[in-house]
């Protein structure tokens, strides 16, 4: 649960000014918007990155960031073992397409490929929030479409926000909030 009363914040210039909206416990809400408008802050905000009292939540937040962050010397699996909170980390890398990468580096992997392990350590995480920003930023069309299913999977036990342009995205999501 994410309930933000009365946020008022901003860099140079406001990008919330009296923002208030509750989230629920479970589902997909998705955060729209032009570049600048203040999506990815809002993930930042509720992840408790950058401080206010605005927000309360209920519970651990699992955080997939717009750019793949990886410990490059750890494998694959090592990175999601890594944030795992009781998930198998084989069985999820086998869910987004990598279980035959399981033990390569992230300098091994391609952009995508990293993305995918991303996700996949944000799922083990097992966390009753959930944030993406541009989750399925760099893939095809398939393994976009996987990760949104999984998202979807996901979303019946726990809160994902996810900030995104893509209108794919947009669409799996029960509620939209257009900044």
């Amino acid at each position: 649960m994410v309930e933000i009363n009365n946020l008022d914040f901003g860099f140079a210039s406001p990008l919330f000014e009296g923002f208030s909206y509750s989230f629920g416990d479970s589902g997909i809400v998705a955060v729209t918007g032009g570049s600048g408008k203040g999506k990815s802050t809002l993930l930042n905000i509720i992840a408790g990155l950058i401080k206010t009292d605005a927000v309360k939540k209920d519970g651990g937040v699992a955080f997939l960031f717009q750019d793949n962050r990886l410990l490059p010397w750890l494998t694959a699996k090592q990175n999601v073992e890594l944030l795992s909170n009781g998930a198998d980390a084989d069985d999820l890398l086998s869910k987004v397409g990598l279980s035959n990468f399981k033990d390569y580096y992230p300098r091994d992997l391609s952009g995508g490929m990293q993305r995918r392990v991303c996700f996949a350590a944000t799922l083990a995480a097992n966390a009753p929030i959930i944030l993406l920003d541009e989750p399925t930023a760099n893939l095809d069309l398939e393994n976009a479409e996987i990760i949104r299913r999984l998202t979807k999977e996901a979303s019946k036990k726990a809160l994902v926000i996810i900030a995104s342009h893509s209108e794919e995205d947009i669409a799996i999501a029960d509620r939209v909030i257009s900044l």
